[in-house]
């Protein structure tokens, strides 16, 4: 079985998450007390913003990663095909982009292609919360909120990946696929 790797790396620094408001952190969203409240507790834990704010309800082992994603500067995930690598990504990623303010949040895979894939997951849970979004102006497959926070999918060529300075959150699709780092 041909298993692939994911490789997040916690960047920069940002101080600790735990205790950021996500609904402060974008005041122009219309929410309604509970709806804050509810952001404000999920604020605390990715796993708690994957199941209550998102509605994702991770597996076992889905659920571990999660939970102690903030413990760690960088996670691998070296699992076999479809058991939800790039989806835990995106969850992550959009905690990220919802939690600090002004993050940079980077995708890259062996193709934009590839790290397309993984940006759509994320525009499909940033579409549950009924947040604003638009493009950066920039970079074709890139998402940013009223916040200030953004990500941007590239392909992991370094003419694209140079230039990103204060980087929150680095996603590395396929990993094994991406030249430079084995």
């Amino acid at each position: 079985m041909r298993r692939s790797y994911r490789r997040f790396s916690a960047l920069g620094g940002g101080g600790s998450l735990k205790n950021r408001n996500p609904a402060a952190a974008n005041p122009a969203t219309r929410t309604s007390e509970a709806d804050r409240e509810r952001l404000a507790q999920a604020a605390i834990s990715p796993l708690v913003f994957a199941q209550h704010v998102l509605g994702f309800q991770p597996d076992e082992r889905q659920a571990r990663v999660l939970e102690r994603a903030i413990d760690f500067r960088q996670i691998g995930l070296n699992c076999s095909r479809q058991w939800g690598k790039s989806t835990v990504a995106a969850v992550l990623a959009v905690w990220r982009l919802i939690t600090q303010p002004n993050a940079t949040i980077l995708i890259i895979g062996p193709s934009g292609r590839q790290s397309g894939e993984t940006l759509k997951k994320v525009r499909e849970f940033l579409s549950r919360l009924n947040l604003h979004t638009r493009g950066d102006g920039v970079n074709r497959n890139s998402i940013v909120l009223a916040n200030g926070s953004r990500i941007v999918g590239l392909p992991a060529k370094e003419d694209t990946v140079r230039g990103f300075s204060a980087v929150s959150l680095l996603i590395v699709d396929e990993a094994s696929r991406v030249p430079g780092l084995n």
